[in-house]
This record gives structure tokens, C-alpha cells and sequence, in this order.
């Protein structure tokens, strides 16, 4: 989860984690980038492109969703620049409104099914400062929460494999 000021300082750097995380044969990725102007940061990121190497890269904003790179080996990106869990719930509740579904008959997996991110994120690694935004809030209920006061632009691999570490050390509860 990153600030939109984070990513213009160190665009590259999501490159630098990109190939970290094909290193350590990690499956999936997902960029958060929290801006209330998403248009000319997606311009800035689109301009990475050539730089993604053989991961695929789909881009997810307020305005809908694109492919940026289409290559075929993991992990599997996702960067979200924009996006708000509290907006994706409400969005979600008024698709299953506008269906006519009774009240009595939505359950967690029904709405589940018509959020944006159908995905249970293992681990969320939040840099520069301890707060938390409500990025795929409802997915991430049981993730486990790494956070480091290394700012985005000075985020090393030995801190990106320092956060891996901790993970594998933690004994997963899934809110148990």
C-alpha cells in the first residue's frame, strides 16, 4: 500500500519489487496506490511498461480496468491506483440491489462474488508509516499485516526479504 507521492518518488521501484518477488517465486502481487487523482499517475506507470519483463501486469482504477503487460510468468501483477475497499463494498451491495435480491437470501459469498479484487491477500507489507487504508478491506481481514518506517523510495531488497522472513515466522490464525 503506497501513497501517490511514494510512487512518483521511486516509480522504479515497483520494478526493483517486481523482479525481488519473481526471485522468491512469489505467485501473485498486488500495488496499492492511494491517490485522489489516479489519471496522471496511471500515465506515469503505463510509461514502465517496457519494463515489466515477462510478468503479467493488470491495471485496475476508478475509470475500469486494463492490461498493461501480458507476459506469462509469475508472479502475476496488479496495480490498483485509486481504489477504495469502502467504494468497491458500496458498489458491490448496489449491483446486488439493482438484481432484486431479497435481503434474507445475501450472505458473505454473494457479496464476495461481485467485489472488484476476488482475492485473499497471505500478507500486506505497508511502508513508510503505520496506518492502514481501506484497500480491499473486506479481503483482507485475515492477512497478515508487516509494517516497516522505510519509505518507499529507500525499500530494499533486504528490507522486502526482512518482511518475508517475518511472514514465514508467523503462525497463521486466520482470526482464530
Amino acid at each position: 500500500m503506497l501513497s501517490e507521492d511514494e510512487v512518483r518518488r521511486a516509480p522504479q521501484k515497483i520494478i526493483q519489487v517486481i523482479n525481488w518477488s519473481r526471485e522468491c517465486g512469489l505467485k501473485s502481487l498486488i500495488f496499492h496506490i492511494d491517490t485522489d487523482l489516479p489519471d496522471s499517475l496511471i500515465s506515469e506507470i503505463t510509461e514502465l511498461r517496457d519494463l515489466f519483463g515477462p510478468v503479467r501486469v493488470t491495471l485496475y482504477s476508478p475509470g475500469g480496468k486494463s492490461l498493461l503487460h501480458d507476459g506469462s510468468q509469475l508472479p502475476d501483477i496488479i496495480i490498483a491506483v485509486g481504489m477504495s475497499g469502502r467504494e468497491e463494498i458500496v458498489r458491490s451491495v448496489r449491483e446486488i440491489a439493482e438484481k432484486g435480491i431479497a435481503p434474507d437470501d445475501i450472505d458473505g459469498k454473494m457479496l464476495e462474488s461481485h467485489l472488484t479484487f476476488q482475492y485473499e491477500p497471505d500478507f500486506v507489507i505497508k511502508t513508510g508509516n503505520n496506518h492502514l487504508i481501506d484497500f480491499m478491506i473486506w479481503q483482507s481481514v485475515y492477512s497478515e499485516l508487516f509494517f516497516t518506517d522505510v519509505n518507499w523510495q529507500t525499500f530494499r531488497k533486504i528490507d522486502f526479504f526482512r518482511a518475508l522472513r517475518d511472514y514465514q515466522l508467523r503462525k497463521r490464525r486466520f482470526g482464530r
